[in-house]
């Protein structure tokens, strides 16, 4: 005998998702909880659920909603991508990486597995491979120039300047004129104490983007220090 199908909560969740972009994180969740009560295995519930805990950094339990979120929608490719952000952010690197090389064996033209996969690899401080998948990842989003640029934060951050260096000459090899990619050049010169070279890519990208008052307070404290 077929039983009636479940109720789907769609009003709750479209509430949730205009809640949580309004920065009503309590609220959202209030709607997802409601949700799940409703249809206990509604996936959308479960992504809102991830969606505010993540960005409220309660990263376990952001974990085990998309977690539920990739069960319940039978392995969507975009919520076990969830789940390998929410691997990387628990700091369970390794299984990030088995986890992003396993969608990408099934979804070979996702771009956001490889990047997630650029990640892991680079927070396991395995920079070589990182690197060389970051640039696949470029390969499938060309335009995905934040993304790569992240990737050179977090290299800069490491001290592992030389990949930082790469990782924002990618950016520039599709687009010369990219204002941020030479501002985190700067950056990373300054790190090393590199002043001439700071200064140089600094007003490098000053001239692409004059009214980036930051880089401005920046240079110029630098250029005081140098008189």
């Amino acid at each position: 005998k077929v039983g009636p199908a479940p109720v789907v909560p769609y009003r709750n969740i479209s509430r949730a998702r205009t809640l949580f972009s309004l920065g009503l994180d309590e609220q959202a969740l209030a709607e997802a909880d409601a949700a799940v009560r409703v249809f206990p295995s509604y996936e959308q519930a479960y992504k809102v659920r991830g969606d505010v805990y993540s960005k409220e950094k309660e990263f376990q339990k952001a974990f085990e909603a998309y977690r539920l979120a990739a069960v319940y929608s039978s392995g969507s490719i975009a919520y076990k991508n969830d789940l390998v952000a929410a691997s990387i952010d628990l700091g369970e690197h390794q299984y990030a990486i088995e986890e992003a090389e396993g969608i990408i064996e099934q979804a070979p033209d996702n771009a956001r597995a490889y990047f997630l996969l650029a990640k892991a690899l680079l927070k396991n401080k395995q920079y070589e491979k990182g690197y060389d998948i970051l640039i696949q990842a470029l390969a499938k989003d060309p335009k995905a120039f934040e993304e790569v640029l992240k990737f050179t934060e977090a290299c800069r951050k490491d001290k592992a300047y030389d990949w930082a260096l790469k990782a924002a000459g990618l950016v520039l090899r599709l687009d010369g004129s990219h204002a941020a990619a030479y501002e985190n050049i700067g950056d990373i010169y300054q790190d090393r104490g590199d002043t001439a070279m700071a200064i140089k890519t600094w007003d490098k990208s000053l001239s692409l983007k004059p009214d980036n008052a930051e880089l401005i307070k920046k240079l110029e404290d630098l250029k005081a220090i140098g008189r």
